[in-house]
């Protein structure tokens, strides 16, 4: 089963809004809006460095309901490399579609979700996804144009993400209700291996709450190995970790990297809400 850039086959969108009629207008795609997870918060730029999976928040918004009571609407992405005011086209016109558990359904509007991710052999720069959408119900059409810059690989805690099993094929958003187990995977980026042959690293969890009070603090992971040769650790590292929601409120999980190799520290700060 061959996979496009986006890790999506190419299919319709059909979603059930309901079987009540709603006047057909003009369709629009807005309000796009890159985030760091599929599920969390939004980033405070459109960068995106190697190795990292950004998503592509969209809505769709007048669309016109089929005899079925569905709206049945065909997106389109193309990619494109920016060179000055030139577009190069690296990626081909691909029919995609956005799937999300729990969409945001009101008057003929939909908000869907396009997981973005750079190639290795891309250079580093600017790029722009031209995204088009179709009503297959009124037969309007509209598009938008998104650019990002994809940068170089970084060190640090990359593409966080809660789910609620050890597999990590369910995502759930971050908010969840006091109790809930949850398991928190990320991605290790940019360790060092050194002269001789040695991976030293550790990962610290701290809890505080929205006044930035410390709820408790712990080393969840701590790797040290030595390997036959650089060449054979891997520049990203998959690692997860068990967590469990006690605190109500607003609660802010600080995940601190330290590499003891070279010496590099990163952070990575994921908000939780927790309700009763």
């Amino acid at each position: 089963m061959k996979k496009s850039f986006f890790g999506i086959m190419a299919v319709a969108l059909t979603f059930a809004i309901g079987l009540s009629s709603i006047p057909a207008h003009a369709v629009q795609v807005n309000s796009p809006t890159l985030r760091i997870a599929k599920y969390g918060p939004s980033t405070r730029d459109n960068a995106i460095t190697l190795g990292e999976m950004r998503w592509l928040w969209y809505s769709i918004d007048g669309l016109a309901l089929g005899k079925d009571g569905k709206n049945k609407v065909q997106a389109f992405a193309t990619v494109y490399a920016i060179n000055g005011e030139t577009e190069i086209k690296i990626q081909n016109r691909t029919a995609v579609f956005g799937r999300h558990e729990a969409p945001f359904i009101k008057k003929g509007v939909i908000s869907t979700v396009l997981p973005v991710q750079g190639k290795p052999d891309w250079r580093r720069g600017k790029y722009r996804i031209k995204l088009e959408v179709k009503d297959l119900v009124s037969g309007e059409s509209d598009w938008l144009k998104f650019d990002f810059t994809l940068e170089d690989q970084k060190f640090g805690l990359i593409n966080p993400r809660l789910t609620v099993d050890l597999a990590g094929k369910y995502d759930i958003a971050w908010r969840v209700q006091q109790g809930t187990p949850a398991v928190l995977f990320a991605d290790i980026s940019g360790i060092q291996v050194s002269n001789d042959n040695d991976v030293d690293f550790t990962v610290d969890v701290t809890a505080m709450n929205k006044f930035g009070k410390e709820l408790g603090k712990e080393r969840v992971v701590a790797y040290k190995k030595k390997v036959k040769n650089a060449k054979e650790w891997p520049s990203i590292f998959p690692t997860k970790i068990h967590l469990l929601f006690n605190e109500i409120g607003e609660v802010k999980y600080k995940l601190e990297l330290k590499d003891n190799i070279s010496g590099k520290k990163s952070s990575l700060t994921m908000p939780i809400k927790v309700d009763r």
